[in-house]
């Protein structure tokens, strides 16, 4: 039976119910060693398989929550603990309102359109009438902040692969390791990108470097120069590396002053008439920990290569994260080879096959998280709609409180209930200490796992939810890539008492008065329906047809066929191009090196050119 995972697509073998081997996809181009794991998934002694609930929120309700994480749990029938969950979700809501309703799910959620756990609670909760919201990642919160200042968007497109093996001659994986991390999809994957990469290591023409404190796997499996760098001073690195290029007149000075605002502030800053400090390779190799030599040589290196910088999230995951990926722009500019075939700078190659040309189809949606309030709480919205996610800890203990958050003043508002689904904030939170302290303060806790996570075992009710393989389902094939769809076909019953979310949050809402508005009359076989045909639609709108749905689940898979024009594309070639006729969404149009909005902020910590901070400069 095929279905699907974050590790890609792959065949399911039973024997008397229960699952005894899986084999990868014969379309998966580096199948995941992980996969073989999946066989004792279902069955891990963590899994949760019945309702639970903790022994003193039995008996002293929202008193008792001093003993979250310590107290034992008793097991409960389903109908007493969604009756309780359901009671606790009204009170809060007519009691506090949405603003007292902690809801924005984080993490990695099982696979799947109709059972998305995060989906689906957000769904049951905006027809309560919402819930605070998140802003940012735990993953690439300085990254996806600072670039829409520098260059107009996120985690923009990159070149693709074909481009980069026809004109790149070197590349650098600077703070990734994307034969580790494209593993894994958000939704499931081919591992296009695994398979590429693979491919350098026989490449005639382009050689690779690996930029990284520890030597990473792709460096060992491809053969990459490795420049170890000391963790948090890459800003400095690079900073040696432009001084270079600026004194031995190495720059395009005429892509600086067609497609880049603030580049005489920066190099201002570079030289020294900013600040009385010149960047050198000397100076830059105290910070580093790279011999000036190196530094030079690799400026030098880069500039008489077609280069690619495929930069990683990992430097950016730090105190002062803005600053790393902006140098790496900056740097990008120096070398001015942005918008070049095979040149430049990309910031997702380590992730969900970034760089493989987007597939010729329609994406497949998912269970709608955002339909209209059917509720209306009589209570007034108390603080912020939106908080930074990473603060979560902060908000919970501190109700009322007013901070700055990227150019805006935000209060915390005050959390009674915490919903979580498809996540472990315990996993991934910066200080676990202090969330687990925070996390007593909310009147009840509400999570649905399948297994006991952290997050989970400090958790008042506990609803046990099934895995992939115990439900059907359907889930787009790469996130990034969109290389069709796959119907994930249930591969065994559900282990003891667990059950889908969709049917958990079903149950809820009709608990709540809601069941007509969140199921709209569908069953989960109605709902993977919907999405394929309304997937369908849209594919004949772009004149890539989809097979008739009865069809589709009898062969399990529909992939997509490449779109010529995708696997050409070179990132910003039209605005390097014609930068007038085809700007960016930043505050010049162009790419930003100095920014008069950062620089408006008055923050301490955020400079209006990169800078080099020193990782642990008192605040």
């Amino acid at each position: 039976m095929l279905t699907a995972s974050h590790w890609g697509l792959f065949y399911a073998k039973t024997k008397d119910g229960r699952l005894v081997a899986v084999r990868p996809f014969e379309g998966d181009r580096a199948p995941s060693p992980n996969l073989s794991s999946l066989v004792e998934h279902p069955y891990s002694s963590a899994r949760i398989q019945t309702p639970m609930v903790r022994r003193s929120y039995l008996e002293k309700g929202s008193a008792s929550r001093a003993g979250r994480g310590a107290d034992e749990y008793v097991p409960v029938s389903w109908d007493k603990a969604l009756d309780l969950a359901a009671g606790e979700l009204r009170r809060i809501y007519e009691t506090y309102g949405p603003s007292a309703v902690w809801g924005r799910s984080y993490g990695w959620k099982s696979t799947g359109s109709v059972n998305n756990a995060i989906a689906l609670m957000q769904r049951l909760l905006s027809l309560l009438g919402g819930w605070v919201e998140t802003g940012n990642s735990y993953s690439t919160a300085a990254i996806s902040t600072i670039l829409p200042y520098a260059v107009g968007g996120k985690l923009f497109k990159p070149t693709v692969w074909p481009v980069i093996k026809e004109k790149t001659e070197r590349i650098v994986f600077w703070g990734c390791d994307p034969l580790i991390t494209n593993d894994i999809d958000w939704a499931t994957t081919l591992h296009q990108g695994i398979a590429e990469i693979r491919k350098l290591k026989d490449h005639p023409r382009i050689r690779t470097i690996a930029v990284n404190p520890l030597r990473p796997k792709t460096a060992d499996v491809v053969g990459s120069r490795w420049m170890p760098v000391r963790a948090g001073t890459d800003a400095a690195l690079m900073l040696g590396m432009m001084y270079v290029l600026i004194t031995e007149n190495r720059l395009d000075r005429a892509f600086l002053a067609n497609c880049v605002t603030g580049w005489n502030e920066m190099e201002a800053y570079i030289l020294g008439t900013e600040d009385g400090v010149k960047k050198t390779p000397e100076w830059a190799e105290i910070g580093c920990g790279v011999p000036a030599q190196q530094i030079q040589s690799f400026a030098r290196e880069l500039s008489e290569h077609r280069s690619m910088i495929m930069f990683g999230w990992g430097p950016q995951r730090a105190r002062y994260g803005e600053q790393p990926p902006w140098m790496a722009v900056a740097l990008a500019c120096a070398l001015g080879q942005i918008g070049l075939p095979g040149g430049g700078i990309g910031v997702s190659y380590h992730y969900e096959s970034g760089g493989w040309p987007v597939g010729k189809g329609p994406v497949l949606g998912q269970i709608p998280a955002r339909p209209k309030a059917v509720w209306q709480s009589a209570v007034p919205w108390k603080g912020s709609r939106a908080v930074p996610v990473a603060r979560m800890a902060d908000v919970l203990a501190c109700p009322g409180k007013v901070i700055d958050w990227n150019g805006s003043r935000i209060e915390y508002p005050d959390i009674r209930l915490v919903f979580w689904s498809g996540g472990n904030p315990f996993a991934h939170h910066p200080d676990t200490r202090a969330l687990e302290a925070a996390w007593r303060r909310p009147e009840t806790v509400i999570v649905t796992d399948a297994f006991w996570s952290a997050t989970a075992r400090h958790a008042d009710i506990v609803l046990p939810a099934a895995t992939t393989l115990e439900r059907n389902d359907i889930s787009p094939i790469g996130t990034s890539t969109n290389d069709g769809i796959v119907f994930m076909r249930q591969v065994i019953n559900p282990v003891g008492e667990a059950r889908s979310d969709y049917k958990i949050y079903s149950e809820l809402a009709k608990r709540l008065g809601l069941g007509d508005a969140f199921t709209e009359g569908l069953d989960e076989a109605g709902w993977i329906q919907r999405l394929y045909e309304e997937a369908a639609a849209a594919g004949a709108a772009q004149n890539a047809e989809l097979p008739a749905f009865a069809d589709f689940v009898k062969n399990g898979v529909h992939l997509y066929a490449q779109n010529p024009a995708e696997t050409r594309f070179t990132a910003f070639a039209d605005f390097r191009a014609d930068p007038e006729a085809h700007p960016l969404r930043t505050e010049s149009g162009k790419i930003v090196i100095y920014s008069k909005r950062i620089e408006a902020l008055h923050y301490a910590d955020a400079p209006a050119h990169p800078t080099w901070i020193p990782p642990f400069a008192a605040d």
